[in-house]
């Protein structure tokens, strides 16, 4: 796959890149984030672990920067947990873990959406259409699994595993998924809120990808990228880095963007993340120094 691309017409699609479309991609994936310590507030409040807004965002900042250079792209998560371990180290592992499944969630509903709305558009070929049955068949799996959380204590404990699930406090994790579902205000926030996030991370991708300039339809190009970014958080790499180029070359095949375009969307994409978690480690090594 890299052994066909063009070095010298890679450089040149990095030195023609438009940096102001670069630098929106960049403040819209900033303002998600700020999204995301909302949403977290709404299940650390459940959980009753107080913890301010501001506290929220910088703790996510934190993880972030970390999951740049920890493997996969969900490596920081731990690292969130033990800078606020004194509220309760197992209520805020719960949190995390619930914030994480949220955002998966409202990502396999979204690449469901477009990819029916493509299918039902009619104007696709079939090489495109089996693709598009096989996103929505695996994030169809994915709903089911995340789904089946809301039962995993009683399933485990089905199995005989009681000190399993008291171990793992998963009568809490289950139990705290049921009470939101229950609380429907708070359960529509959770998945509209994640909606927008992934809508706002589709956005900043494709901010890139014109920055390159190309501009396929933004409803074929948002199911595609992410799957590769579903994809990138399997670990086994640091951030995601080469994980993340395999699956995007693969994928923007369908949407006829060349090898070399995608290569460098992916990475400019590596260092959009890279840049947005700077200010966590910021806030990191003053934490640090300040202790």
């Amino acid at each position: 796959m890299y052994n066909s691309i063009d070095v010298t017409k890679t450089k040149s699609i990095i030195l023609e890149t438009n940096l102001f479309l670069f630098f929106c991609a960049f403040l819209i994936k900033s303002f998600s984030l700020s999204i995301q310590a909302i949403r977290w507030n709404v299940i650390t409040h459940q959980l009753n672990i107080n913890i301010s807004f501001s506290q929220a965002w910088k703790n996510i900042l934190v993880g972030f920067f970390f999951n740049q250079a920890l493997p996969s792209s969900s490596g920081g998560d731990a690292i969130r947990a033990w800078e606020i371990r004194h509220l309760g180290i197992k209520k805020v592992l719960i949190s995390i873990v619930l914030d994480r499944f949220s955002g998966l969630f409202a990502l396999f509903l979204s690449s469901i959406f477009c990819a029916v709305i493509l299918l039902i558009k009619e104007d696709i070929n079939d090489f495109m259409s089996e693709s598009l049955y096989f996103i929505i068949a695996l994030n169809l799996t994915g709903v089911a699994l995340i789904s089946t959380a809301t039962i995993l204590d009683k399933t485990v404990k089905k199995f005989g595993l009681t000190w399993v699930a008291n171990k793992l406090e998963l009568n809490l994790f289950s139990e705290t998924i049921r009470a939101l579902i229950q609380k429907k205000g708070r359960m529509l926030f959770l998945l509209f809120s994640s909606m927008i996030m992934h809508f706002l991370l589709g956005v900043s991708g494709y901010l890139i990808l014109l920055s390159l300039g190309v501009n396929p339809p933004f409803l074929y190009f948002f199911p595609y990228f992410l799957l590769a970014l579903t994809i990138s958080t399997i670990p086994l790499s640091i951030g995601g880095w080469g994980v993340r180029e395999t699956a995007m070359i693969s994928l923007f095949y369908y949407i006829n963007v060349n090898t070399e375009i995608t290569l460098v969307f992916s990475v400019l994409y590596g260092v959009l993340m890279i840049c947005v978690g700077l200010p966590g480690g910021v806030f990191w090594l003053l934490k640090t120094k300040n202790t």
